[in-house]
């Protein structure tokens, strides 16, 4: 796997998808870090996407949302990925036993965009964006028929409380310099 490494988030090919890992990112902090060590279910949600362009235009995009459980015994964490899977019924995918910094990173693997929706020969911004849930937010989103794709992507758009954490990495590049072996 090649890959481009800019602040804190890292950029590679995995086969037919492009995906991320940010290891010195840290958004399990704060209140929501609390909420989890006093027993409580934490929700988080992530937000991929590709643009292009002077006007920034969103090519591809991948969401997800997160149900974080906390061990109290063990002090390791569980990580549900409660977004739907598209043709499927399985069980949703999840870790568990998992530290901090494992539990983050298990959550960056799972947002990936295919390589299909990418542009290879011009510049784009990949953009993370993770922010904690507010469940008043989400309780329209989130219901018995399932998850709110349009939901989710609406309530990236939403300003941020201020008792949540919300974090952003932007990084630009171009996909053919990601095949390009390293110097």
């Amino acid at each position: 796997m090649l890959g481009i490494t800019a602040q804190a988030l890292s950029v590679r090919l995995d086969n037919d998808y492009l995906r991320i890992s940010a290891p010195n990112l840290e958004f399990l902090t704060d209140k929501p870090l609390a909420r989890l060590m006093d027993g409580n279910t934490v929700g988080f949600l992530g937000q991929l996407t590709i643009s292009s362009g002077s006007d920034r235009i969103v090519q591809a995009r991948s969401i997800a949302h997160f149900a974080f459980s906390y061990d109290i015994w063990t002090e390791r964490f569980k990580v549900t990925l409660v977004t739907p899977q598209l043709n499927t019924h399985e069980l949703p995918p999840s870790a568990k036993n998992l530290t901090r910094g494992a539990a983050q990173a298990w959550c960056l693997d799972q947002l990936k965009i295919d390589l299909a929706h990418i542009p290879a020969d011009r510049p784009i911004w990949v953009r993370l964006e993770i922010r904690s849930e507010d469940p008043r937010e989400t309780a329209g989103i989130v219901g018995e028929p399932g998850i709110s794709l349009s939901g989710l992507i609406a309530l990236f758009s939403h300003p941020v409380k201020n008792q949540q954490v919300h974090l952003i990495e932007e990084i630009s590049l171009k996909i053919s310099d990601l095949r390009k072996p390293p110097l």
